[in-house]
This record gives structure tokens, C-alpha cells and sequence, in this order.
């Protein structure tokens, strides 16, 4: 990777007027000077987005004199009962994706194309705050930042030092950092790897190739902070990787756990990875902008370290599948692991925020480090995102449509669909895979990969990679399971249903997406049972008994269900969609057909109903008469309508972006395309009329060979002629001329044909056989014409 370039040699960084100044030149914008605005790069992306919506609602100076404001009013205006000027912070900044998420807690936004006034909003704020911690390309920018507001010091301490020193304005430049350009830094202590680094081991730090440039904007941001340190104040904030709320750099796992996906664990899994929350990130910036500290390095992390193994397993139990280990080796062969994503797995830091805890005495956000934290996690990242899963119980009699809905809903919905034969499949299924997935996980541990591991924990490998499951238990559950199904023809008792289905419903496949279920329970006392504990619970408790939203103290997640359909149509109907049935064997034979409907409406009364239970528990039923809506398209617009639109991960602004991108590319390629078809087009074109024009030619050449040749054919006889009775004449004639050279050989040559004609008879048109003829009938007209003038003179005598 390059060289960072000074900063009087970076490129140029513009920036242009918020929205509202648009038109305006850059010139005329009278921009006052404000302590409380504070400038942020890319206000639309997850570290800013977070950092601006804690700091709008901070109090100006309530951090710096918290301990006078507690105090017994020494304040003058709560003396004179004059409420105190209540002033918060502003924020503005700059957006990096055109689709980007701009929250209400930015005042405006400034985009890259006006350095003017881009200058002004920059040296008229009180703070710059600018995080390259994921976006390398940042680093020029930054630097070229911190440039402009020196530029502006030296150019009041160019005035004259009296100016100089009535100049009190003090600007303060935040650059947020990552933890990875201390990702190649040697323990401390070799003999006791397990020593925490803290910010005075920051010297010390070493960085992969990647992470070279992120070392020395660091530098050069501290270095200028003491040069200038009376009007400068820089710092330098040193995250650990970033978590919470929606999620940023680990939110590609989170993705995967919801869609119930085995997250990946680069071995050997046991490297610390320094973590954050984003909250506490903001805390600190909120700190240093009321405090300004002396110390310009902050390392940001969290009390205590995690492991990576622990973080994947931990959200695996709380919202995922399962984990799988993976070597480094084909760590890039898995879809979701970038080069980021990479140097986050294999970091191995163990970080203690010293500082944090000693001088600026700050509270972290929970005690709890992210895996103690999971859970709570988890549910941000679900509010976050929306992730709210779709529940829903369709009820109806046999032939009602039931099961034609509930796989339309699973797939419309993308959510999961449960009948109590797949349950117990797939609960059987699990419980394989997750055997399976332990056996492999312990011999890998016995193989080569443990000396892997060692390379991080040695001695404490074995306490670090406990059993995720109890391996025995689940061995005696599946045999459990498989003896009682077979012994009982592949049916299981009821209270064995029912104890199935609550852990499955409770399971993360179903808290995730959400389930469909399909024509259980069918009876009042199996609904009682299964969902009866969890709202009989909540209904006596009330609102806001539960210790959170979702979990109860009794069932843990929720497990009933949203929305209840119910389909309704009598016998009458029910029969004749039967009876259009075609032969599906033994299940659908009139006879058991019938005993199933008779089933249905003996354990579905109007005293006796699952709806009821569900109506006095404030899941009120959506009643559908599949007789009056029609055809089943009607009925799924109808069930639609009623249960709203599908959940899922709203598209981000890099995956718009990249759409759009594709799309241009997709324009461009059709551009392309057409310009190529133009292009054939014209050379086919040309072709044809280089084959036309060929073609013509070709004719014309026959036809100029056909008149050659008919020419010829017309001269032979004249050629003939000449050859035989002129030429050789002739050519003696010519002989004879040049021998005697005659005064006049034209006359000379004359005589000489007239003399020497073979025959006489070289100007005789009777020499052929045409000639002879035309002589011949001029001869006789010639005889004829005197004959008759004959007899005209002796008449005109007579």
C-alpha cells in the first residue's frame, strides 16, 4: 500500500452547501461561528449515524460542571429562579452513499463539491469528528482537514503576534480509529502473553500491510496536536470493533444467525477480539468534546475481552443455528468473510481502557461484556432492523384450504413452516445435526488443529472450548424420541407433542423469521396446554410485568401466536370439495374424510372453540368464509391485507448503490449491445452490397464475354474472308513496296492488288455464295428494267 502523502500535498477534498444554501455562492453565506456545531463525515453511516444521535441530546457543558450543577445552588440564575439557557449540540456533516440514511439528529447535510464552503462550515464549527475506521479512503481527507484548520491558524499568526495572541479560538479534531493498526503488536511481555495492552503501549503498536496509512494519519493527527496545541487540541480515538443497534462490521453474522445459518469460527478461535460498544464510543467523543484531555490517545474497548469462539457460540444460542470451524485456509471460501472481516477473526489483542476507567471515570454502557450481553444484543438488533417475526395459526376444518394457505404464507412471508409430522422431522433432524456437529468438533479439537490453538491460550485451551451441547442428553433424547415412534406406529402421545412443539416453537428457527402452523392444536385442551402457561401469564400479570418484551418468566421466548385465520365454510361445501378430490391414498378416502370433519366440528363448538381461548386472550381470530371470497387468489390478497407485509433486512445504501451500479452497468452494456447490432447491421449491409455489386459485376462481365463473343462470331466470315484472299495479297504488296520504295505507295500499292488478284476477283461481291446471289437478282432486275424500256420506246415510236 502507499505512502500517506503529507498534508500539503493532498489531494483536494470538496465539500458544498447543505440543501437549504444550495444556489448560493460560497461568498455571500454568512456562516457564524458556533462552539456546539460539530462536523462529521458520512453522517450516513453506522459509527456517525450512533455518535450525532448521542451527542444532540447532551447537554452543552452539563459533563464539565456536572458536579456544580449538582451542587446547592451556586448558580445565580437558579438563585434569582431564572431557568438556565438549556444549549445541545448541532451536527452536520457530509454523506458518503446517495440512498444514505440521513436521521433527524443531523441539522444538514454538506456534500463533496464546493471547497468553499466547505471551508467555511469546517473552520466555523467547534469540533470536526472524522472516523476512517472503515473506509481507508477517508485517510487523504481527513488529513487534508486538519490541514485546512491549520492553515487558518498560521494565517492569523501571519497577521502579527498582537493578533495572534487575542486569537482565543480553540478548534478540536476527533479522528476515530481501529484497533486493527495495532493488529501485528507483540505481547509485552513474551513469558506472560496474557499482559492487557493499554494507551501507553501505543508507540508500541505495529500494523499489518493494510493498515500502514491508518498508523500514520494517527501520527501525523497527534504530532499536529502539540504543535498547535494552543488553539489545536487533537485526538485520537482508538475503537474496538464497533457492535450494537443494527450492527455494522459484524452485521453479515447477525444476518446469518437470523437465517438460521452456521456461523463461522476461524480456527483456532480462542484470539481476543477488542469490541465496543457503539454507545460507549459516543460516551467518550461526548467526554473529550466537554472535557478536552490532555491525553490526545484513548484506546476505546471494552472492560473485558471476548474471545472469538465465545462471541459465534454466544450468538449462535441466542439467535442462530449452530457454529462451524473453518481453517484459515479457506476462511475466503466462505461467502460472508471479506478481507475486513478477516483481520477482525484473526486479531489477537487483549486491550484494557485504562484511561477510560482512571481519569475520565466514565460508565460503560452495561458491566456486562458482548457475549454476558447477548441476548440484549440480539433484541437490539432485532428492534433495530424491524426483525419483528410473523407468528401466525391457521385454523379450519378438512378441506378447507388450510394447508394450501399455510405454504403459500411460508413462502410469501419467508417464514417457517410447522405441521406436528415436520416438527418432529425436523426436530429429529436438529438433534443429529447438532450430535454430528459436536463429534466433529471434538475431534478436530484432538487433531492438528489443537496445536493451533495453542499458539493464543496454551494452558487455556481446555477452559476455553467447553461442549456447546450436552452431548449425552441430546444421545438420550433422539433415542427417546425414535423408540417411542416406533413403538407407537409414528405417532407420539399428546404431552410428548406438546412438550416438542413448545421447544421447537421456542427454538431460534422459529423466533427468527417467525412460523405458520398448520392445523395444531386441534383441540381446546391441547391448545390449553401448549400455549396456555404463556398467556394465562401475561394476561394476569398485565402490561409490562415481563422482565423483557419478548421473553416471559414462565416460557422463556414467545412462542403463541400473532394472528390466528380461521376458515370457515359448512358441510355442504366441504363435501363437495371433497368429492372433486383426486385419489391420494388411504388419508384421503371418503370414509376418513368425514370422520376427520366430524372430528373437527365436535371439538369446535361455539362454547368450545380454540378461537374462544384465543379471543379472551386478546388474539382475536380473522374469520374467513372461503365460500364468498372466491377462488384462492382472493383468499390469499384477503389474508394479506390482513396480516401486512413481509419482514426482512431492509436494503442498505452500499447494496442500493451497487444495484444502481449494476443497473448503469446493465444500461451501459445495453448501449453497448446496440451499438454492436448497429454495427452488424452495417457490416451485413456492406456485405450485401459488396456481394450485389459483385454479383453485378460478374454479369456485366458475362455479358461484355457474351458480346465479345457474339462479335466475334459476327466477324469470322469477314475475318475468314480477309485471311484468304486479302491479307496474303497485301502482305506481298507491303513486301514489294519496301523493296522498291516507290515515289507513291498507295498508288503503287493499288496497282499492284488490281495486277496480282488471284482471281480477279477481289472487290467482286460475288466471291461468296451471298454475293453471287445479290448479283444474280441484280442482274435479272437490271434485264427486266431494259426489257420493259425496250417496249416503252417502241410504243412511244409507234
Amino acid at each position: 500500500m502507499s505512502e500517506v502523502t503529507q498534508p500539503d500535498q493532498q489531494p483536494e477534498f470538496r465539500i458544498s452547501s447543505p440543501p437549504a444554501i444550495l444556489d448560493a455562492k460560497a461568498d455571500e453565506i454568512d456562516i457564524p461561528v458556533s462552539d456546539n456545531r460539530i462536523f462529521l463525515n458520512h453522517v450516513d453511516q453506522y459509527n456517525a449515524r450512533h455518535i450525532a444521535e448521542f451527542l444532540v441530546e447532551q447537554e452543552v457543558g452539563a459533563l464539565k460542571h456536572g458536579y456544580e450543577v449538582e451542587g446547592e445552588g451556586d448558580d445565580p440564575n437558579e438563585i434569582s429562579g431564572v431557568l438556565p439557557v438549556v444549549e445541545k449540540y448541532e451536527c452536520i456533516g457530509t454523506v458518503k452513499f446517495r440512498f444514505g440514511t440521513i436521521t433527524e439528529d443531523i441539522a444538514y447535510t454538506v456534500s463533496e463539491a464546493d471547497q468553499k464552503l466547505l471551508e467555511k462550515h469546517i473552520l466555523t464549527s467547534g469540533a470536526v469528528i472524522f472516523d476512517i475506521s472503515n473506509d481507508m479512503g477517508e485517510i487523504p481527507k481527513a488529513l487534508n482537514t486538519l490541514k485546512l484548520i491549520i492553515d487558518e491558524i498560521e494565517s492569523i499568526k501571519s497577521i502579527g503576534p498582537k493578533t495572534y495572541q487575542r486569537y482565543d479560538r480553540v478548534y478540536v479534531f476527533i479522528l476515530i480509529s481501529s484497533v486493527l493498526s495495532w493488529s501485528k503488536t507483540k505481547p509485552i511481555d513474551q513469558d506472560d502473553p496474557e499482559i492487557p495492552f493499554t494507551e501507553a503501549d501505543y508507540k508500541k503498536r505495529k500494523a499489518s500491510t493494510n493498515y500502514q496509512e491508518q498508523i500514520a494519519c494517527e501520527r501525523e493527527v497527534v504530532l499536529k496536536g502539540r504543535k498547535y496545541k494552543d488553539n489545536l487540541k487533537t485526538y485520537v480515538v482508538c475503537c474496538g470493533i464497533p457492535y450494537g443497534f443494527e450492527e455494522d462490521n459484524l452485521n453479515p453474522f447477525f444476518r446469518m444467525a437470523w437465517e438460521n445459518q452456521d456461523l463461522p469460527i476461524v480456527l483456532p478461535g480462542n484470539n481476543y477480539i477488542p469490541l465496543i460498544h457503539i454507545q460507549d464510543v459516543a460516551k467518550v467523543i461526548h467526554a473529550i468534546l466537554e472535557l478536552k484531555p490532555k491525553k490526545q490517545y484513548i484506546l476505546v474497548v471494552e472492560q473485558v475481552p471476548c474471545r472469538l469462539g465465545k462471541i459465534m457460540r454466544a450468538l449462535a444460542a441466542a439467535m442462530g443455528k449452530g457454529v462451524k470451524e473453518i481453517v484459515k485456509e479457506d476462511a475466503f471460501l466462505h461467502n460472508s468473510i471479506t478481507q475486513k472481516l478477516y483481520d477482525i477473526f484473526t486479531i489477537n489483542l487483549k486491550m484494557e481502557p485504562a484511561y477510560i476507567l482512571d481519569t475520565l471515570e466514565l460508565e460503560y454502557r452495561s458491566d456486562l461484556n458482548m457475549v454476558q450481553n447477548m441476548k440484549k444484543i440480539v433484541m437490539e438488533f432485532r428492534d433495530a432492523r424491524n426483525l419483528i417475526p410473523m407468528k401466525v395459526l391457521v385454523h379450519g376444518p378438512v378441506a378447507s384450504g388450510r394447508t394450501h394457505l399455510s405454504t403459500h404464507l411460508t413462502e410469501y412471508y419467508g417464514v417457517h413452516y410447522i405441521n406436528v409430522k415436520t416438527m418432529i422431522e425436523e426436530t429429529r433432524e436438529n438433534w443429529r445435526h447438532q450430535i454430528d456437529a459436536e463429534l466433529q468438533a471434538r475431534k478436530m479439537k484432538s487433531d492438528n488443529v489443537a496445536s493451533e490453538r495453542e499458539e493464543y491460550v496454551g494452558e487455556e485451551e481446555d477452559e476455553e472450548y467447553e461442549p456447546v451441547v450436552n452431548l449425552d442428553d441430546l444421545q438420550e433424547k433422539l433415542a427417546t424420541l425414535e423408540t417411542t415412534l416406533e413403538h407407537n406406529d409414528n405417532v407420539l402421545p399428546d404431552e410428548f407433542v406438546i412438550q416438542l412443539m413448545r421447544q421447537f416453537l421456542a427454538s431460534n428457527i422459529c423466533q427468527n423469521q417467525g412460523y405458520v402452523l398448520d392445523a395444531y392444536p386441534k383441540t381446546m385442551s391441547q391448545c390449553v396446554a401448549l400455549f396456555g402457561p404463556e398467556l394465562n401469564a401475561h394476561h394476569d400479570g398485565g402490561e409490562g410485568e415481563g422482565e423483557e418484551e419478548d421473553y416471559d418468566m414462565i416460557t422463556g421466548p414467545s412462542i403463541a401466536p400473532q394472528f390466528v385465520i380461521s376458515l370457515e365454510a359448512d358441510n355442504e361445501y366441504l363435501i363437495q370439495v371433497m368429492m372433486n378430490y383426486p385419489e391420494q391414498g388411504k388419508e384421503f378416502e371418503e370414509e376418513n374424510m368425514m370422520k376427520r370433519l366430524q372430528f373437527f366440528r365436535d371439538n369446535n363448538t361455539e362454547e368450545n372453540s380454540l378461537l374462544n381461548f384465543f379471543d379472551g386472550h386478546e388474539i382475536h381470530p380473522i374469520i374467513v368464509s372461503i365460500m364468498n371470497v372466491g377462488d384462492m387468489k382472493a383468499l390469499y390478497e384477503k389474508v394479506h391485507d390482513a396480516l401486512g407485509l413481509p419482514i426482512g433486512f431492509e436494503t442498505s445504501p452500499e447494496e442500493q448503490e451497487e444495484v444502481l451500479r449494476c443497473q448503469q452497468q446493465a444500461d451501459e452494456l445495453k448501449e453497448e449491445q446496440k451499438a454492436i447490432d448497429r454495427k452488424i447491421l452495417e457490416c451485413q449491409a456492406l456485405e450485401q452490397y459488396q456481394e450485389k455489386m459483385e454479383e453485378r459485376i460478374r454479369i456485366l462481365d458475362e455479358l461484355q464475354k457474351e458480346e465479345e463473343s457474339l462479335l466475334q462470331a459476327q466477324c469470322e466470315p469477314l475475318r475468314h474472308y480477309l485471311m484468304m484472299h486479302v491479307f496474303p495479297t497485301l502482305t506481298h504488296g507491303l513486301l514489294e513496296i519496301a523493296k522498291i520504295k516507290p515515289d507513291d505507295p498507295i498508288d503503287y500499292l493499288a496497282e499492284y492488288l488490281f495486277k496480282f488478284n488471284p482471281e480477279g476477283k477481289m472487290f467482286d461481291p460475288t466471291f461468296t455464295r451471298r454475293g453471287k446471289l445479290i448479283q444474280n437478282e441484280a442482274k435479272n432486275m437490271l434485264v427486266q428494267k431494259a426489257s420493259m424500256k425496250t417496249v416503252e420506246d417502241d410504243f412511244d415510236e409507234n
